[in-house]
């Protein structure tokens, strides 16, 4: 390899370097500022963890107890009656339904035959 080209290659390799470097200079500062946010949100917060430390302090035997199961009865007071079915019956009749309107009584082969359908829907 010619000095040319170690050059060119040495140069190559560097740039690619510094553009890493870059990357990780705009990290690192982006993790600065999140940083000092967080710092801000845990003063804003130091008030009421240290408003909790009693609760939180406290002894932590009771948190996880099942509570002893129960039984429950649900016996009627007194005793139920079977239900009584009766039967009926129930006819129905069918009445033709009559159109009443201007559109019925028309004279147009078309709404005539509309009419019709709507007849035959109305007593089927």
């Amino acid at each position: 390899m010619s000095e040319g080209q170690r050059e060119i290659s040495y140069r190559a390799a560097l740039d690619e370097a510094n553009r890493d470097l870059d990357q990780i200079l705009e990290r690192l500062a982006y993790l600065r500022a999140r940083k000092e946010q967080m710092d801000g949100v845990v003063l804003a917060l130091r008030p009421v963890v240290d408003a909790l430390k009693p609760v939180i302090e406290q002894p932590q035997a009771n948190l996880y107890r099942v509570p002893e199961p129960t039984v429950v009865s649900f016996a009627p007071a007194q005793p139920v009656a079977e239900p009584v079915f009766q039967s009926f019956e129930h006819t129905v009749e069918s009445k033709p339904i009559e159109i009443h309107s201007a559109v019925a009584k028309s004279t147009d082969k078309i709404q005539a035959h509309i009419d019709q359908v709507i007849g035959m829907w109305a007593t089927a």
